[in-house]
């Protein structure tokens, strides 16, 4: 039993007691029942476990950036229980064979529940219908970190077969043509080489193809983007999107401080999208804030703009910061109800009679400040590097087992979730 847990509900704040039997919620109860073991969260929030739909926990070949194992502990301090790993390793998972492979790899390393994307290629349509619970397809329409690329022209093609199989698609929206007219040597912001052009007509291109499909359009940037996922929902009310903590928080003026470190794809934008986006999740138009977590060393980013890999680490960082940006509730709904709901991940992101124990407790009172000192990821470094926060995690729990005391990881057998 957890007890004295503060609980948040869509009107209110309840206190009440938790009652976990078997890796599940038994209960949630005012009565004092007696247990095996008690665990007394006075004082503090017992939130459902966090759910990251966008990571990439690399492994296999570029397992010295972090693996399954480093990873998933940070992603247990931040109160992370399940996470979604993208197919754009190294090699890419682009066929059923290596999609089993990773099942494998991923069941014996990680200490969060876990699902897998499957990457598209333009000539590998057959390997879908081989695939056993996938959490989606994702479409690479644009040159990002790895080797997976996807032409425009096979979407309707390629969603058909989708479409039979209930099977989500995740699109990274650059348009492959335009990046390469905007490409360019010298410029002052990277955002000048992949303008938001090149997002919101890639999205218009899906929108072209997608029907009546479940689509999740990945990472959304700029106010252009944004109006075209508005006409999409408004065709198709299965779209979904996501934005991530470095596009609220962060902008292009940063880059002039943190140069290559902050090179990422899409790239960051202006205040003025910013706001945008702030405004677009905060009305429900964005579905869920998710990390695109993406570790590289940073001798790879003291390369520069050229060599330097795109992406940046974060999932051990997002429950502060969106606590601080949108308050309890809202940070609740998008980073653990909407997504379960958006990708059919069964008993998953609610405090509930019969649902997975997954949840964190959290001390909103604790100040600290993020550092690449008192962070787990592997490659050791932060985008929010010296940000004041509030709101600790103090524990983590995956189905009842304690994974994370509030100092370090203490254990975890991480699950593949199943997708409804």
């Amino acid at each position: 039993m957890v007890k004295n847990a503060k609980i948040v509900t869509p009107v209110t704040i309840v206190e009440s007691n938790i009652l976990v039997d078997e890796g599940k919620i038994v209960k949630l109860t005012k009565q004092d029942v007696q247990t095996d073991e008690e665990i007394d969260a006075a004082g503090c929030y017992v939130i459902p476990g966090l759910i990251d739909p966008h990571v990439h926990f690399r492994d296999f070949e570029e397992a010295y950036k972090g693996d399954w194992k480093t990873e998933s502990m940070a992603a247990a301090a931040g109160g992370v229980t399940t996470v979604v790993d993208m197919p754009n390793n190294k090699p890419s998972i682009n066929s059923a064979e290596r999609f089993d492979e990773k099942r494998k790899l991923v069941s014996e390393k990680s200490v969060i529940d876990f699902g897998l994307y499957f990457g598209a290629e333009n000539a590998n349509i057959e390997e879908v219908e081989k695939l056993g619970n996938p959490a989606g397809v994702k479409f690479f329409l644009g040159k990002s970190t790895g080797e997976l690329l996807f032409s425009e022209i096979n979407l309707s093609r390629f969603f058909k077969t989708l479409k039979a199989k209930k099977l989500l698609a995740a699109c990274h929206c650059e348009k492959l043509a335009l990046l390469e007219k905007y490409k360019k040597e010298k410029f002052k912001y990277f955002t000048d080489t992949r303008p938001s052009v090149c997002e919101a007509m890639s999205i218009k291109d899906v929108v072209r193809a997608m029907c009546d499909n479940r689509v999740h359009i990945c990472h959304v940037t700029s106010s252009p983007a944004l109006e075209e996922v508005r006409k999409a929902k408004q065709i198709n009310p299965k779209v979904t999107c996501e934005v991530t903590p470095q596009h609220l928080l962060l902008d292009k003026e940063d880059e002039e401080i943190d140069g290559a470190y902050l090179k990422m794809y899409p790239p960051l934008r202006g205040k003025t999208d910013r706001a945008a986006l702030l405004e677009g999740l905060r009305s429900g138009l964005i579905d869920m804030v998710s990390t695109d977590h993406a570790p590289h060393t940073m001798e790879e980013k003291e390369k520069g703009w050229a060599e330097a890999p795109g992406g940046v680490p974060g999932v051990e960082t997002r429950l502060p910061l969106m606590l601080e940006l949108l308050g309890m509730r809202a940070m609740i709904k998008t980073c653990c109800e909407n997504p379960a709901k958006a990708f059919g991940i069964k008993n998953k992101g609610f405090l509930a009679q019969g649902y997975d124990a997954d949840f964190a407790i959290v001390d909103v009172r604790k100040e600290w400040k993020i550092t690449s000192e008192n962070i787990l990821t592997s490659c050791g470094w932060t985008p929010f590097e010296g940000k004041e926060v509030k709101g600790r995690v103090e524990a983590t729990f995956v189905r009842g087992r304690q994974v994370w005391d509030g100092e370090e990881t203490i254990g975890g057998e991480g699950r593949e979730v199943t997708f409804s």
